[in-house]
């Protein structure tokens, strides 16, 4: 379980343990912030005569300080453990992509920009950690209390309870609906981020001949005009966010229609008393924060899901093995058969057999775009050839 849960989000073994018990004080924050609710609740059950009602203000006194002493101590180690636990993970995972990078092989840098990779490094670390501080462990906790709370309130009414859960599975149909459309939304904009980050890194490296050839103007021009591109991308993706996750808040909500009509009908006709209506309205106000904040965290992660795709990546790839100092005692190449392409459609370098001997000069002849300084890449392992032998 530690291990899928480390390749499912990019985490190291004491993060997944950290994760699991975040998750965990989460689930016990739900349950304890629901303390003031059942103690309303079981005041409501004492007036209508269900149970013995607490009158002695005394013990009333004392329910309500243990309470708030209960509600501080899960609050304070809920924060504890969600934040202190993910800001440390977030160091580890820095210092093992660092680590992870110096066991690259050199090909994987030719195919992987300086800029792509500190993005890496610093922005998909920390959207990672804004996803894994707060909104995933408060999630699986939303949704372990979610669990608890349909078997407890089935035990007290099974036909209100179902009316109370009956607009969640629509909501989470249409999430589901959506899914797509805003994962591309969210790919569109990572793209357009990444663009964004190159385009910066050259500007800021052309600049002093930008200054000496006076093209101050047109480089203003390009970058605002490359902002602007940006803000629309994320207008455009934060507002299929926004109109998906109101209409599933909006189709949430109706419960609170459903249980005051239908309700309301039953307790017209006998078939179900006034205290448990409002038992049943108090608790789905309850109930749809929380599945309004797990569709909300989902959300979250769809979004991160991209970030956290490639930092698995970096941390899949092959390391290179070999000796940190190399052995040297022979300079010649022996190759067999080597093929090497860019891409899968167009093959360079085609079945290459030869031999480059040590301590003399060998030519390398061929018109130009024949693939001569692809062929030394390869010999210096900048790329990986895809069959043969060297």
């Amino acid at each position: 379980m530690i291990e899928k849960i480390a390749k499912k989000y990019a985490l190291s073994h004491l993060g997944a343990k950290g994760f699991i018990k975040s998750c965990v004080f989460a689930f016990g924050n739900n349950v304890v912030k629901m303390l003031p609710m059942m103690v309303f609740i079981m005041l409501l059950l004492g007036i209508d005569g269900t149970q013995a009602l607490m009158t002695t203000p005394l013990i009333l006194l004392m329910t309500v300080c243990a309470i708030v002493a209960v509600l501080y101590v899960a609050n304070y180690f809920d924060y504890t453990q969600l934040y202190v636990s993910s800001y440390k993970e977030s160091a580890r995972n820095r210092f093992r992509l660092i680590d992870k990078m110096r066991e690259l092989p050199i090909s994987y840098y030719a195919k992987h920009s300086t800029t792509d990779l500190t993005n890496v490094v610093l922005n998909d670390v920390a959207d990672q950690e804004k996803l894994m501080s707060g909104p995933m462990p408060r999630m699986i906790g939303s949704l372990l209390f979610m669990l608890l709370g349909f078997v407890s309130m089935c035990r007290f009414n099974f036909e209100m309870t179902l009316i109370l859960f009956a607009t969640y599975p629509v909501g989470a149909l249409i999430f589901w609906l959506t899914g797509q459309i805003e994962k591309r939304a969210h790919e569109k904009y990572s793209t357009q981020l990444a663009h964004q980050s190159s385009t910066f890194q050259e500007f800021i490296e052309r600049m002093p001949e930008v200054r000496f050839f006076n093209f101050v103007d047109q480089a203003r021009n390009e970058f605002f005009s490359l902002l602007k591109t940006q803000e629309k991308s994320h207008l455009k993706t934060e507002l299929s966010t926004a109109v998906f996750h109101s209409l599933i808040t909006s189709v949430i909500q109706v419960n609170l229609l459903l249980i005051l009509f239908v309700g309301g009908a039953w307790w017209t006709k006998n078939q179900i008393s006034l205290v448990t209506l409002l038992i049943y309205i108090l608790v789905a106000t309850r109930f749809n924060t929380a599945i309004v904040s797990i569709f909300e965290a989902l959300s979250q992660y769809r979004f991160t899901k991209i970030r956290i795709n490639r930092l698995q990546e970096i941390f899949d790839t092959q390391s290179q093995s070999g000796t940190q100092k190399p052995d040297l005692q022979h300079y010649h190449f022996n190759v067999k058969n080597l093929h090497f392409g860019y891409d899968q459609d167009h093959e360079i370098l085609k079945g290459i057999t030869c031999h480059i001997p040590e301590k003399q000069v060998t030519a390398i002849v061929g018109p130009s775009g024949s693939g001569k300084s692809t062929f030394l890449r390869v010999l210096a392992k900048f790329y990986d050839y895809q069959m043969g032998e060297v």
